[in-house]
């Protein structure tokens, strides 16, 4: 790894920039700890961008409602 970021340093004039692109509010915790590392050891930026609907993966249920006869976007029901 510490070579790798040896040949990025040498590889890249310009700063590192990412743009991480997800779509739950914690997805970006699976590799958070990578990221920061790379990006602090070659100098470079990340941001986060979360884009999602807010409406908590509920809605999307609807569509089965009538089949199971169930108030599928009901928290309670759903789990």
């Amino acid at each position: 790894m510490v070579e790798l970021l040896a040949m990025g340093q040498e590889r890249f004039a310009d700063p590192v920039q990412v743009l991480i692109v997800t779509a739950h509010p914690d997805d970006d915790a699976a590799f958070s700890g990578v990221v920061y590392q790379v990006t602090h050891q070659l100098g470079g930026v990340v941001d986060l961008a979360l884009v999602t609907d807010g409406s908590g993966g509920f809605r999307y249920s609807t569509l089965a409602e009538e089949i199971y006869g169930l108030d599928l976007t009901s928290e309670t029901v759903a789990r």
